[in-house]
């Protein structure tokens, strides 16, 4: 798995989707390849988010059962 997630570091994403209910995400690079996320965090009193979507603008949160919430970035890199 870890092979396959190198081949897409410095890849340009050219879409991104987010397919209701639950809002799984896929994102589309070059080159053919794409990184799918599908959510499964149901419970909402462990609160715990499927992922986090960074813009220039705004952080996307999704959360349990298709919960989103909006953040400002902090003009700092995300730390992974």
């Amino acid at each position: 798995m870890l092979v396959g997630l190198e081949s897409i570091i410095g890849r340009m994403v050219e879409d991104v989707e987010i397919v209701g209910p639950a809002f799984d995400l896929t994102v589309t690079l070059r080159d053919d390849l794409s990184l799918k996320v599908f959510c499964d965090q149901t419970n909402l009193e462990d609160d715990e988010h499927n992922y986090s979507l960074h813009t220039r603008d705004k952080i996307y949160i999704v959360g349990p059962r298709h919960r989103i919430r909006f953040e400002m970035p902090s003009g700092q890199l995300p730390r992974w």
